[in-house]
């Protein structure tokens, strides 16, 4: 959303799209949480996005 370049709808999918990437030679993938505990995305079961899973979230590192 730089300089109003992006929609919010734009940079939602640009982020989804991005954060479902394999990183580390396809050993590891991004989770990234609301602050409900849904899943935003996860990078190796897009099935479980919007789902609230029971992971615990750390609060503070």
């Amino acid at each position: 959303m730089t300089a109003g370049k992006l929609t919010p709808a734009e940079a939602k999918s640009l982020f989804h799209q991005r954060g479902r990437l394999n990183v580390n030679g396809n050993q590891g993938y991004p989770v990234v949480y609301n602050q409900d505990g849904s899943l935003v995305v996860n990078g190796a079961n897009q099935q479980l996005e919007g789902k609230i899973t029971g992971a615990r979230i750390p609060t503070a590192c």
